[in-house]
């Protein structure tokens, strides 16, 4: 009850879902203390991911942009097309795991690691709509500038919705204000679980 107060905006069916899931997985995610919940029914000009803590309840807000071909062709802020296929660049819908600190891909890069100033968290997707995360590079990380009038703003950013009412996107990865992203990924690694919720459009899944 306290979570649905706190964020009147995030859909009851994801929320329920997330929980739900949590609860019949205990052992999948070592991280209990937080969640985080992206809700892509919403417009991208609002702070729709919502990092939960568990133990309290409590819940924070954050703008995080959506992958650049999910993007509704008549209105950029809206996320409607979601894939799992490498290479789409689209967002990719359902439940993820965030790596520990010490694990890392197949490959044996780094699933956590600083880069461009900033923490960065790859995600592991543990459903057919998103099992595809980990080869494509799917993580969570501060966005990088763009030219807003000659002046180099972060492509998620309230500066860059004031200019182009909407905001800027990712190529599939959960990207944050890159003042806030340190935050963010520092609660959520180590094997939280992450939720990427829309009832709005289709999703491939190869």
């Amino acid at each position: 009850d306290k979570i649905e107060t706190a964020a009147p905006k995030l859909s009851i069916a994801a929320l329920s879902h997330a929980i739900q899931y949590l609860d019949q997985n205990p052992g999948t995610f070592d991280n209990q203390e937080y969640m985080g919940i992206a809700n892509f029914d919403q417009p991208s000009t609002e702070k729709r991911f919502y990092l939960i803590n568990l133990k309290t309840g409590e819940v924070d807000k954050k703008l995080v942009a959506h992958g650049k071909n999910s993007s509704d062709p008549h209105n950029r802020a809206m996320a409607t097309r979601f894939s799992n296929v490498i290479g789409s660049d689209k967002s990719s819908l359902g439940v993820y795991r965030t790596f520990k600190k010490d694990e890392s891909k197949a490959d044996g890069e780094a699933g956590y690691y600083f880069e461009k100033g900033h923490w960065r968290v790859r995600l592991k997707g543990l459903e057919r709509t998103n099992n595809n995360a980990e080869m494509r590079d799917v993580v969570m990380h501060g966005a990088v500038n763009a030219d807003v009038n000659g002046k180099p703003v972060p492509y998620v950013s309230q500066l860059f919705i004031d200019h182009f009412h909407y905001l800027g996107e990712s190529e599939g990865c959960l990207a944050f204000d890159p003042s806030l992203v340190d935050q963010v990924v520092n609660e959520l690694v180590g094997g939280a679980m992450i939720y990427v919720f829309s009832s709005l459009g289709q999703s491939d899944e190869e």
